[in-house]
């Protein structure tokens, strides 16, 4: 950095700072004023305000726990576990690095500068939450019952999160209230050409993709990848309104319909141990992962199904690299150091509101990726009998990947061997599962958005309970 640009630099901070001390009056709480001024400065500066989370909330220890002494924590609890448990948590633990984790350098969505209305409609007005219809508000309803929806339905649905999302028609783009103090601040709205020209070829990528869900899996299929489509949704609406771009949402959304395409019922572990052909393609590292993102781009690209071919390559680029990036956060490898990330944001924040415009790169993709995760693993957060089904289908699934295992002569995980009718081993499985998994990182997106996501800690905490009864149920039964 040259010495000129330093000290213009410089000169910024202390104008900023000279204009703080300037602003407040020593009336009000110092941290409040600072959050009001940041409001005010950011607005006069680009023109909209990011919609801010400013509620007290209490810290969180993953927020003061680096990822080491967060995994140190947890292997030293899980020494207190049965050998079923300890081994169904150690899975998420891996000591080493994935050296594939991909990172946004320099780019126009990525970097903290303001974003231009032509890429994000929502810019130039005020950051008030964005209007979103009914129809689209049912479509992402956290209570739908996912379960209960038709392979036909499930498609429609999705399709239809899409199209009423505005990334279609420019007349249905969803825009934020207009204020008296944003109209005299900012340019009126400028004309936006839809994102995506082609809405017939991506409703066709969209019936391919779902066509590459198994139905015979018990977990992982269209259900399944619908729920977290609808559960990204309402996160991005009601968590982070006007924190992404346009191209950032789609590219989301589009990854979280996809996080999962083409899973054959059987986890990363088995095509390692067996020395499978995608285990040998992927160096053992986010081997499903990297599978998903791959056939979804291979789906993507057939001309019938290619509705970024009339992009520009910067375009098609950022999109591909957020597309990669929320879906290889999807790998359970990356949940603690996911957890413990959202921790620290939720910690630096000095009073529970994160100013979107503050967060540098890294931290801004901690965010979306954290999102696509949680989403994944927001079955606990569910009503009880959706909970209870949904971990069902898991054990279940993870019960015909041991007896398969055994079949063919491999070491089976412990927490493989018992099928879901065992209640006593289901029932801890799900305890040890929400207690060490769920429970923390939900408690870390909470901190952060609390308004929204509050009583989903409410309903993980009910849940947790019914599978403590489950539990002392079980155990009282086998001591008569």
């Amino acid at each position: 950095m040259s010495s000129s640009s330093s000290s213009t630099e410089n000169g910024s901070v202390d104008r900023i700072i000279s204009d703080f001390r300037a602003d407040f009056n020593g009336d009000s709480d110092p941290l409040t004023h600072m959050y009001e001024f940041s409001r005010r400065s950011l607005l006069r500066r680009d023109g909209f305000v990011p919609s801010f989370n400013c509620s007290r909330r209490a810290s969180i220890d993953s927020g003061t726990l680096g990822i080491p002494d967060v995994i140190r924590q947890v292997a030293e609890d899980l020494k207190k576990e049965n050998e079923s448990v300890s081994s169904f948590i150690k899975e998420w633990i891996d000591s080493s690095d994935d050296p594939h984790g991909i990172i946004l350098e320099s780019s126009p969505l990525t970097s903290m500068s303001p974003i231009s209305s032509s890429s994000n409609p929502r810019s130039s007005l005020s950051g008030g939450t964005p209007k979103t219809s009914i129809l689209l508000t049912t479509l992402i309803d956290w209570d739908n019952d996912f379960l209960a929806f038709t392979g036909t339905e499930l498609i429609t649905r999705s399709i239809k999160i899409f199209d009423s999302w505005g990334f279609f028609d420019s007349s249905l783009v969803l825009l934020p209230e207009l204020t008296q103090e944003s109209l005299a601040l900012s340019s009126p709205p400028q004309s936006v050409a839809p994102l995506v020209k082609q809405k017939d070829k991506f409703h066709a990528f969209i019936k391919s993709v779902s066509k590459n869900y198994r139905a015979s899996n018990p977990y992982h299929n269209l259900h399944h990848a619908h729920s977290v489509l609808a559960i990204v949704g309402n996160m991005l609406r009601n968590c982070t309104p006007n924190w992404f771009s346009q191209l950032e949402e789609f590219a989301i959304l589009t990854a979280a319909i996809c996080h999962d395409v083409g899973h054959r019922g059987l986890n990363s572990d088995y095509y390692i141990k067996t020395k499978h052909e995608l285990a040998i393609q992927y160096n053992d590292l986010s081997v499903l992962e990297n599978m998903h993102c791959s056939l979804s781009f291979d789906l993507m690209l057939r001309g019938s199904n290619n509705f970024s071919s009339d992009w520009p390559e910067d375009q098609f680029s950022i999109f591909r690299k957020i597309f990669i990036q929320s879906v290889l956060s999807t790998d359970m490898k990356q949940h603690f150091e996911l957890t413990s990330k959202l921790g620290e944001i939720a910690s630096n924040t000095n009073g529970g509101c994160v100013i979107p415009n503050l967060l540098n790169a890294e931290e801004k993709k901690t965010v979306f990726t954290s999102i696509v995760h949680a989403a994944d693993l927001a079955n606990p957060t569910m009503s009880t009998k959706a909970c209870y089904d949904w971990a069902f289908r898991v054990v279940e699934e993870m019960y015909a990947q041991g007896k398969l295992e055994e079949k063919r002569g491999y070491l089976v995980a412990p927490f493989m061997k018992h099928p879901p009718t065992q209640v006593n081993e289901f029932a801890k499985l799900q305890i040890s599962f929400v207690g060490y998994i769920v429970s923390p990182l939900w408690k870390a997106m909470a901190a952060i958005w609390p308004a929204a996501l509050s009583d989903k800690i409410e309903q993980i905490d009910k849940n947790s309970k019914f599978w403590e009864e489950m539990r002392d149920r079980s155990e009282s039964m086998m001591h008569l």
